[in-house]
């Protein structure tokens, strides 16, 4: 998981996590999930105030995250569960 925390709000990035790229954004009026690369929100509901933070934040990081975003998918690779074969 990758954390980055700006002006009251959090926006994570969890290992091995659906596409598109995305962040979880927290903050005191909500949460949602926002599009790195376009700044729309996915699922979820954030203040006014917050939502514009977390979209500053995203286009000021927009390459760390994504970068972040391909280091976590291949992080929850490693720790997929291993399925057996049947015999």
């Amino acid at each position: 998981m990758f954390l980055l925390k700006t002006k009251g709000i959090r926006l994570r990035i969890f290992n091995f996590d659906h596409e598109p790229p995305h962040v979880h954004v927290a903050g005191d009026s909500g949460w949602a999930k926002i599009e790195i690369e376009e700044g729309s929100i996915i699922e979820g509901h954030i203040g006014t105030g917050e939502l514009k933070k977390a979209r500053r934040a995203i286009k000021d990081n927009r390459a760390r995250l994504l970068l972040e975003w391909e280091k976590a998918q291949e992080r929850g690779k490693k720790h997929e569960p291993r399925r057996h074969k049947s015999r």
